[in-house]
């Protein structure tokens, strides 16, 4: 990877991406922070708040934004 081709060998879409954005396109975004339960697929159930509760280990974890912090805090061996 290089300044002139940032995409990894098989990165087709980030190749895309990049001749896009280097040809002036504009770029959309789909941003998926809404964390609620709507009932339906969309985009927020992307998010790592989004409540999705499962185990690992044992463990029963609300989102995946709290089996992060967890790891994060086994990481620093932070207790």
């Amino acid at each position: 990877m290089d300044a002139a081709d940032p995409a990894p060998p098989d990165a087709w879409w980030l190749r895309q991406l990049w001749a896009e954005f280097s040809a002036g396109e504009r770029i959309r975004f789909q941003y998926f922070w809404g964390h609620r339960d709507t009932g339906r697929t969309d985009a927020s159930c992307l998010s790592q708040w989004f409540p999705a509760p499962f185990s690992l280990d044992g463990q029963v974890y609300a989102t995946a934004e709290h089996w992060m912090m967890a790891e994060k805090a086994r990481l620093f061996d932070d207790e």
